[in-house]
């Protein structure tokens, strides 16, 4: 055991170097979450608020939010307090 408290380190730039792991290659892109554009059965993960949620439209008028558990409240606060210019 090294003086760093880890057996041994692996990281991930060390996996790929030794072809363990594929680089990864991400490009962030938006999302048009407009009624017209987001359709029944159309899905997207984003942020709502400061919480990363997996969005579905189900239905006309229903969509499904998923987030983490711990996240639940956080969630709901958000939706409350943004609907409040809808009223």
């Amino acid at each position: 055991e090294a003086s760093s408290g880890y057996m041994s380190r692996y990281g991930f730039e060390e996996s790929i170097r030794d072809g363990a792991t594929l680089p990864l290659h991400f490009e962030p892109r938006l999302i048009d979450l407009h009624i017209d554009q987001f359709t029944v059965g159309s899905a997207a993960s984003t942020l709502i608020g400061h919480v990363s949620a997996h969005l579905t439209r189900t239905g006309e008028h229903c969509f499904e939010i998923l987030v983490l558990r711990s996240f639940a409240e956080n969630m709901w606060d958000d939706l409350v307090r943004m609907s409040r210019e809808f009223n």
